[in-house]
């Protein structure tokens, strides 16, 4: 039987290993409900090899275009409102492993989902999701931590929100509850101002990110009593 490839399986599984690259065959199958076979085939269009572990994203030659777009019209509405930027609530959700080492298989490594963003007026999490981060306890998440959280803070209409583009951020029941929550103020893959794809470096999250993840690397290397 013939595999069919599809562009939106390709896309799907590209952001599903952007957000955790070391996603097997089969957590990839189950995560598109298609056949491992066919994930094999999207593996092999994207030159990806399965459980390959990459520190980094890299960039795709249309990448940069897209980089200096968004940076572009970031400029222009920070020298339109020079309080611009500082309303921006950047977020992402990072993987911690909790255990050090894994197994061939590489899809039981112990490992919490933990999600934060972060404004000029300080840090708003961490906020730990319980399994895989989907459309619905993604929404889940908005509506029942951040908008309290931003309303509590007196924050919430001044607030744009920004998403980087991932398939729970760009499930339709997401992208509605944006469009409702922050009407023409939200940053994301679908909103009026698309976040380009790879690009977690444009966020001041990933060097907080990555000294958590450090910490928790050296503490999971420690022997246990």
């Amino acid at each position: 039987m013939r595999i069919l490839v599809t562009p939106e399986l390709t896309h799907t599984v590209d952001m599903l290993l952007m957000e955790d690259e070391k996603l097997s065959v089969s957590s990839l199958a189950r995560e598109t409900n298609v056949s491992k076979g066919s994930i094999c085939k999207v593996l092999k269009k994207l030159n990806h090899k399965s459980y390959n572990i990459k520190n980094v994203q890299q960039l795709l030659p249309h990448d940069y275009e897209a980089r200096l777009t968004f940076a572009k019209n970031q400029l222009v509405l920070h020298q339109k409102d020079p309080h611009y930027l500082g309303k921006i609530l950047f977020s992402d959700e990072a993987h911690f492993h909790l255990s050090y080492g894994r197994n061939q298989q590489n899809d039981r490594i112990s490992e919490s989902t933990v999600w934060a963003g972060l404004t000029k007026k300080g840090l708003i999490g961490p906020y730990f999701f319980e399994g895989n981060v989907k459309g619905v306890n993604y929404l889940e998440m908005l509506k029942k931590y951040l908008v309290p959280e931003l309303e509590s803070r007196g924050i919430l209409n001044s607030t744009t929100s920004q998403q980087d583009g991932a398939p729970p951020h760009f499930a339709n029941i997401v992208k509605n509850f944006l469009n409702s929550q922050f009407p023409g103020k939200w940053i994301g893959r679908g909103s009026q101002t698309p976040w380009p794809s790879r690009s977690p470096d444009l966020t001041p999250l990933i060097s907080s990110y990555g000294v958590t993840s450090k910490a928790l690397s050296i503490k999971n290397r420690e022997p246990h009593p």
